[in-house]
């Protein structure tokens, strides 16, 4: 049955696919091409390589003159290999096509001179629904979306119930998080799961709750110009998150397990909470049940103005600077983000696209309805996520490391902040042009 439905997919996207792309096809002409594909996120958005792999297909149906190869890399390498064909720049080597993480992590790119501008390659009204909005700079889009991964806290129902919780309005100031944390370990629950072993997760807690510090983006770019984190505001959100870990509110394995061995826990019923990509909203809503299935934003640590509201990581798609291809990888993006296509995607992942295009009477869980109508709907409001428009540096120098630490009991929420600060201010020196984008940048703050 599973093979049958997947060949009526290919049938159907083949038929929208051929419709769609007839033009394209007498024009380029029967001269051989061959797109090459870095990607990265089945761990994340589990059945993208099915659907991609589908989608290939029917492409190549109505491009018989391409050949579209993807390969899928590791969330580990995914980086420095990028980094090595980057600094060949040899068209018979690396991606025309590459994945890349949320805004710095495609925009330094774009600074470096490894991306072309989708912007003239795309026709703008194609453009204009595919979320290039983390991607903008000097007025071009230099990368598109692919799917939404933003960070959602889950939360399973049924365990606020048992420790007298109410499961239809979860906590919102940090002091009603911290007592429902108490309620749940009383109750024999750990409230919340963690992994810090690979360090990855560590960004994301700075992200996921610090952003109710600010009152815009744009206060995070001047504090990575010319700021500091050396603030009492910020060491106090490094002591509750230690607070948190002092009174025994994570797994206690959090030190010894990676970062996505933390989510498992949550579907596992071993923990209350979890901070995870909202891609696998679906899965787990398959597994616990989509009625015990709570979501919510992160509680406010701080009293910033950008508060309460949802973040968005949205995960895409760039074309590489010294890519001989450029015209046919910008016409497979374009393929990619038609309607047929993106309705595919969620019908056969559960996963949102990253297009404004998407049907919102398609969605299977009343969880995603909150990520809709703050991302996809005519009238968005959210925040972009924090960590993707801080230096790469000061993750994995900085928060990555310094937090780990903290678990460790090497440094102090003081300690932690003082880290990072040097670890800032060394990117500076060595990254003079980056801190004069960083002063330039007109940064919306979201939505």
């Amino acid at each position: 049955m599973k093979r049958f439905a997947a060949f009526a997919l290919i049938a159907l996207l083949a038929a929208a696919g051929l419709a769609a792309s007839g033009k394209q096809e007498s024009k380029a002409g029967a001269q051989p091409v061959k797109l090459v594909v870095w990607w990265q996120g089945e761990s994340e958005a589990p059945g993208t390589q099915k659907w991609l792999g589908e989608a290939i297909e029917v492409y190549q149906q109505a491009h018989p003159q391409v050949t579209v190869e993807a390969k899928l890399q590791s969330q580990d390498t995914m980086i420095t290999e990028f980094k090595a064909a980057a600094t060949a720049k040899d068209p018979k080597v690396g991606p025309d096509i590459q994945y890349f993480w949320d805004g710095t992590y495609t925009l330094e790119d774009a600074w470096s001179g490894n991306l072309a501008p989708l912007t003239g390659l795309i026709p703008d009204k194609e453009l204009s629904s595919m979320l290039t909005m983390t991607r903008i700079w000097d007025g071009k889009a230099w990368g598109a979306g692919f799917y939404l991964a933003g960070i959602s806290i889950l939360y399973n129902k049924s365990y606020f119930k048992k420790a007298g919780l109410d499961p239809e309005n979860p906590p919102k100031t940090w002091n009603d998080f911290m007592a429902a944390c108490a309620a749940l370990k009383k109750a024999g629950i750990t409230p919340f799961s963690f992994g810090l072993k690979d360090q990855w997760g560590n960004g994301w807690f700075v992200s996921e709750f610090g952003f109710s510090l600010l009152d815009s983006m744009e206060q995070m770019t001047k504090l990575v110009a010319d700021g500091t984190f050396v603030d009492e505001e910020w060491v106090d959100f490094v002591r509750k998150v230690d607070d948190m870990r002092r009174k025994g509110y994570f797994n206690d394995d959090a030190a010894s397990i990676d970062f996505l061995q933390g989510w498992d826990l949550f579907p596992q019923g071993k923990v209350a909470m979890t901070m995870v990509s909202d891609s696998l909203i679906a899965q787990y809503a398959k597994m616990l049940g989509t009625d015990n299935l709570g979501i919510m934003t992160a509680p406010a640590i701080g009293t910033g103005k950008l508060s309460h509201r949802y973040s968005p990581q949205i995960q895409g798609l760039g074309i590489t600077s010294w890519s001989v291809r450029k015209k046919e990888a910008a016409d497979f993006l374009t393929f990619l983000h038609g309607k047929t296509m993106i309705d595919s995607f969620y019908n056969s992942t559960g996963i949102l696209p990253a297009d404004s295009k998407f049907d919102p009477a398609l969605i299977k869980y009343p969880q995603q309805k909150l990520i809709y109508d703050s991302v996809l709907s005519k009238n968005p409001r959210f925040v972009f996520w924090m960590e993707c428009f801080f230096p790469a540096a000061l993750d994995y120098e900085g928060w990555y490391p310094t937090f780990q630490q903290l678990w460790s009991g090497e440094l102090n929420p003081e300690g932690v902040i003082h880290k990072c600060q040097e670890v800032l201010e060394k990117w500076r020196q060595q990254n003079p042009q980056q801190v004069d984008i960083y002063r330039k940048w007109d940064i919306p703050e979201g939505f």
